[in-house]
């Protein structure tokens, strides 16, 4: 019941989010860059995308036509290994992650676009779409909570299914705290999937408060999802190797797997934020 409970509020969170910014729109100068447009037409009951241009030029509501073989694609790459599983006590890792594609799903809902939700540790454990039905996402998110996490995060093997689809036209978010090693094959899988009318973006999840505020302390901390420990004595160490370590993923995605990275706090109020404001940009 607490599960359920849990899940729910997440939609409700991921709706308003969704809510407050209109009917996807703000997700429309990213698509655009990726899908040209094949024409305009005078506004109809049920049309998504509005042309703004056409529509101050012609005095009427003008919507933008695309061919169906150019549909949009959300593809989402979640990371549910065992180290998702720690967090702060507005959310864990895994919730934050969940929050994510919930919201990117009703974004893809609003637009009509299709959506594929891909769920990982050191296996595939689920592939679903690329599809219209987003209910069949929802469900398939809502059954993670309920699941005992595995140890690994097998990026590469994820990345390699989505690999498969051939998928053009499409934005790819992988969704992880990223505390594994990015090897050359994992760097070289993003890149693929990057090419062409394609976007990747990496949605980092970090936990602010775990570093700034539950420190200092002294002991070991083991990996989550590995046997190696260290000892920390103070909160500065703790700190600068932390924000080290976010400096130097999003570099080596940025620099070298062509990924934009969008780092986001589960210990902030405003969680999404980051990703909205990305969005608006039309990076």
């Amino acid at each position: 019941m607490f599960l359920k409970k849990k899940f729910r509020s997440l939609e409700i969170t991921a709706k308003k989010l969704v809510d407050s910014f209109g009917t996807g729109i703000h997700l429309s100068n990213l698509k655009d860059s990726l899908i040209e447009v094949d024409g305009t037409r005078s506004y109809q009951p049920g049309d998504k995308r509005l042309d703004s241009k056409s529509s101050l030029k012609s005095g009427e509501l003008m919507s933008r036509v695309f061919n169906p073989e150019k549909d949009f694609t959300i593809f989402i790459i979640l990371d549910i290994s065992a180290s998702q599983h720690y967090g702060s006590d507005k959310l864990l890792k895994i919730e934050g992650g969940i929050l994510s594609a919930l919201y990117l799903n009703y974004l893809a809902s609003n637009s009509g676009d299709n959506v594929a939700v891909l769920t990982f540790d050191e296996e595939v454990r689920s592939l679903n779409g690329p599809t219209k039905d987003y209910g069949e996402i929802v469900n398939s998110l809502k059954n993670i909570l309920n699941k005992t996490p595995n140890k690994g995060s097998n990026l590469n093997l994820a990345l390699m299914n989505a690999f498969k689809l051939n998928l053009k036209n499409s934005l790819f978010f992988v969704i992880s705290d990223f505390c594994y090693k990015l090897d050359k094959r994992a760097i070289q899988l993003m890149r693929v999937l990057s090419m062409g009318n394609n976007v990747l973006l990496s949605l980092m999840l970090v936990d602010g408060g775990e570093v700034g505020l539950k420190l200092p302390f002294s002991g070991n901390v083991v990996d989550a999802e590995g046997d190696q420990s260290c000892q920390w004595n103070f909160k500065d160490d703790m700190l600068d190797v932390h924000q080290s370590w976010k400096k130097d993923i999003v570099e080596k995605l940025s620099r070298k797997a062509r990924c934009t990275s969008v780092i986001l706090d589960v210990d902030s109020n405003n969680f999404l934020m980051p990703l909205t404001k990305y969005f608006l940009k039309g990076s």
